[in-house]
């Protein structure tokens, strides 16, 4: 079969391919969010490479509030595997080409995050390929779910920064592959590395792995990797306990974090807060539903066709309670709630059935879905990781003109510029002015930034 032919027979994938590959190249950010997640796993990605060195002290993103004092030092307080990837184009942008945060910063956070976020994006719509094609699904089917998993939920904010979810839901639907392939030990080793990366991945997992004939084939092929987790726990914090599940390490002055962070337990007052907070995070101001709504019509195809979908559908249970019960916060600042991409490709993937031979108003719904997702989710790529106060639903938070965002974009724009973060600084003071044009002090400041920024070659 000649190269023409082969593009012929997979063309409808291969669009969609490239369709999402140009978008990500075209529209990745070059600087992080204000939030602390991307910049706390950055902070250690530089600090192994510039200093040899674990914690994060001297690091360019030294600001995170995303971190744990173990002995006077600061430490990242996420799983540390994705910042020992993101070190290795760090490591080659560095020790080759002699980039760094410092000098280069626009142009490091860029291809970190094409090599993080934009890889992964697109190894999950290939392993969610091979699950569909697993289904005997067509290849113009599959064109039109992999289409509407990125551009309709939130999934497509999120690949244009640096997130630990994209790539955990691309290990876990590999895994989920190999398992379906023969390979458990290949599948327990990417499950296991998919856990270390995002610690709500168990409840994705926990059911898949349960209902495979080679369970313990699969478990034993995680080991390894669990055991490098609690190893690292250990030897920088003393317990095997992963750092963001010990409260005590987050009792600092000053500490951002330390209200959100309780342990492992259950995190409501009472059973009538627990459902507060269950139908915000379903339907409501941070709904799943509503910030993804083509996952609706994939919970339709779960209750249509309950018999083809038992696992996923226990593995969305699961993940939905087990978040829900051991969170009371919408994930901190940011665009919907972010782990929620844990559960969309497994609701992409139940929509198949019924594009089998849909009906006129089925197609209809399905469209009115794709365009009011993607309409959602440009609206959230503006910046993914943008402030929420007082538990604001990310909407309002994205279109308000309150007085208390104004001045807060303003106030973290000087905090920016005191710190020498020129770049970052100048885009909270855009922030501000995008609220309020009018704002004259955000005005002022932007303009005395870009002086210096300019002046100093940034």
């Amino acid at each position: 079969m000649t190269i023409a032919e082969k593009y012929k027979k997979h063309s409808y994938v291969i669009s969609a391919f490239s369709a999402v590959a140009i978008t990500m190249l075209l529209f990745t950010k070059t600087i992080p969010g204000t939030a602390g997640p991307d910049t706390s796993r950055l902070a250690l990605a530089e600090s192994l490479i510039e200093r040899n060195s674990l914690f994060i002290d001297q690091s360019y993103f030294s600001y995170t509030g995303d971190h744990v004092r173990i002995e006077g030092k600061r430490f990242s307080d996420k799983a540390p595997l994705l910042s020992f990837y993101l070190a290795i184009p760090y490591a080659v942008l560095n020790k080759v080409f002699g980039l760094s945060f410092s000098t280069n910063p626009q142009t490091c956070h860029y291809i970190l995050t094409i090599f993080s976020s934009g890889l992964s994006t697109l190894a999950l719509m290939y392993y969610l390929l091979l699950l569909l094609r697993r289904e005997g699904v067509s290849d113009s089917t599959i064109s039109i779910l992999l289409l509407s998993m990125y551009y309709s939920t939130i999934l497509m904010p999120y690949s244009f920064t640096i997130n630990n979810h994209t790539p955990a839901i691309a290990m876990i639907l590999a895994s989920w592959h190999y398992s379906k392939s023969g390979k458990p030990f290949l599948a327990g080793i990417i499950a296991s590395f998919a856990v270390s990366v995002d610690l709500a991945s168990v409840f994705i997992l926990l059911p898949l792995v349960l209902s495979d004939r080679n369970r313990i084939r699969i478990i034993v092929g995680g080991i390894p990797a669990a055991l490098l987790f609690m190893a690292w726990n250990l030897m920088t914090a003393g317990s095997i306990i992963p750092h963001s599940m010990r409260p005590e390490l987050f009792q600092y002055e000053g500490s951002i974090t330390a209200p959100a962070v309780q342990g492992s337990g259950i995190m409501h007052d009472n059973i009538s807060a627990y459902f507060q907070y269950l139908f915000h995070y379903l339907i409501g101001s941070r709904g799943l539903f509503f910030y993804s709504p083509a996952c609706l019509i994939g919970l339709y195809g779960i209750l249509k066709h309950p018999g083809k979908f038992v696992y996923p559908a226990i593995s969305i249970l699961l993940f939905i309670f087990g978040t829900t019960l051991t969170s009371n916060n919408y994930a901190g600042w940011c665009w919907g709630v972010r782990w929620h991409i844990l559960a969309i490709p497994f609701l992409i993937y139940s929509i198949h059935p019924l594009l089998q031979k849909p009906s006129p108003l089925f197609k209809t719904l399905f469209t009115v879905a794709f365009i009011a997702g993607f309409s959602l989710s440009v609206l959230g790529s503006k910046d993914p990781w943008l402030m929420t106060l007082d538990e604001d639903s990310s909407l309002e938070a994205r279109l308000t003109m309150k007085k208390k965002y104004v001045e807060q974009d303003y106030l973290f724009g000087i905090a920016f510029a005191e710190n020498g973060k020129l770049l970052y600084a100048e885009k909270k003071f855009e922030d501000a002015l995008g609220r309020d044009p009018g704002y004259e002090p955000a005005r002022s400041a932007k303009k005395a930034v870009r002086a210096e920024r300019l002046k100093r070659g940034i």
